[in-house]
């Protein structure tokens, strides 16, 4: 049985704040490729929370982009440039974080840099608050 739209929502809230924190933890351990990862991963679940809260069944894709989009025709905030911005970011570090053969020459250990890891928890915090506060508005009460 699937779960009411409030409850699906918080769930996808919920592990999109655990990757934020688990990308803040690699990001001070100096595993700043995983920190951009998982500052994606926190985005994009922050963003299909929205969206699961709205009432839709299925929610396929990664990027934040595409999702910002898609959600912005039920929350104008989502379709703000600096969001998109974020957005744009954060989706190109979907795949080039993760595998060595992304990047030319090195890999994403060696390649990365505090400086990055730190703008891309910036975006995800963005992304994941203005979430967070849209889906309590949606659910208040």
């Amino acid at each position: 049985m699937r779960k009411p739209a409030k409850e699906q929502a918080a769930l996808w809230l919920e592990q999109a704040t655990a990757d934020l924190a688990a990308a803040q933890w690699a990001s001070q351990g100096k595993f700043f490729a995983n920190a951009c990862f998982g500052a994606q991963q926190a985005a994009e679940k922050a963003l299909k929370s929205v969206l699961y809260g709205a009432g839709e069944r299925h929610v396929f894709g990664h990027s934040t982009l595409e999702l910002a989009q898609r959600a912005a025709g039920l929350d104008a905030r989502l379709g703000d440039e600096a969001l998109l911005d974020a957005c744009r970011r954060l989706d190109k570090h979907y795949l080039t974080t993760r595998y060595p053969n992304e990047l030319p020459g090195s890999y994403p250990h060696a390649l990365y840099t505090r400086g990055e890891a730190e703008q891309a928890l910036s975006d995800a915090r963005a992304v994941l608050d203005l979430c967070a506060a849209i889906l309590a508005e949606r659910f208040r009460g």
